[in-house]
């Protein structure tokens, strides 16, 4: 998505492979000197929200051989823009920005890319969990235990409020769509497993490789903190989580 964003503002001229490599970090740090950002060659969140959420992003500037002048003054014309055209949005697509749009930024950054490359290898996904609150985690954990039907096959957390990191906006869950764009909840489903390689290629933990309880649906980008360490810094808000976060 970014060497494509890149490519459309004259920046990136190689191929889009989905690799991070010299010419896109050359490409972005280009792009940073004309926006005003600090040149790093790093998509943080300004750069980000430059490139695709904020105003117009900056096009590369052509270079122009300067011409003599005049003999006599000249009324300019500037000729109309042409609106760029509107594009549409689905409802599947809307639906996981707005629960991303409560995460963590660098993870949502890293969701926006497993979104983009699981719809480029032709498995498009939906975000269905992302912020939780704890009331609403601690009605998960009692799913097949308090609240019927009771077993152990029914139980889909092991974390109380307060020890999931959907509870400090550092995890979502997803669900692989099918060919109608239909909740395709088969987890043998080859899908699946790629869509989980894809997920990790972009530097996020999946919960089905968790040994005591396996959560497939389930992706995270804690920083290195653990839930205990969140629930103290939590004392503080929600931020205070999120700045120890890199």
């Amino acid at each position: 998505r970014i060497q494509a964003r890149l490519k459309e503002l004259g920046y990136y001229l190689d191929p889009i492979d989905a690799d991070f490599g010299g010419g896109t970090e050359k490409a972005v740090r280009a792009f940073q000197r004309v926006a005003g950002l600090k040149a790093d060659g790093k998509v943080g969140a300004k750069t980000w929200a430059c490139l695709f959420e904020g105003p117009e992003a900056p096009a590369q500037p052509e270079t122009v051989p300067i011409a003599p002048p005049l003999p006599s003054p000249a009324t300019p014309v500037t000729a109309p823009e042409t609106a760029r055209p509107a594009v549409a949005v689905s409802p599947t697509t809307r639906l996981s920005e707005q629960r991303l749009s409560q995460l963590h930024p660098v993870l949502a950054i890293r969701a926006r890319c497993m979104l983009d490359l699981c719809t480029y290898a032709g498995i498009p996904i939906l975000i269905t969990q992302g912020l939780r609150t704890w009331e609403e985690q601690d009605a998960l954990y009692a799913k097949g235990r308090t609240v019927p039907p009771i077993g152990k096959k029914y139980i889909v957390t092991n974390a109380k409020g307060g020890q999931s990191n959907h509870n400090f906006g550092l995890a979502f869950d997803i669900v692989v769509l099918d060919s109608v764009g239909k909740a395709d909840w088969d987890t043998e489903h080859p899908s699946w497993k790629r869509a989980a390689e894809i997920g990790k290629s972009v530097g996020l933990e999946w919960g089905g490789d968790w040994k005591n309880f396996k959560d497939l649906p389930h992706f995270q980008y804690t920083g290195g903190l653990t839930p205990a360490e969140c629930r103290e810094l939590y004392l503080s808000g929600l931020q205070a989580i999120w700045d120890k976060v890199t």
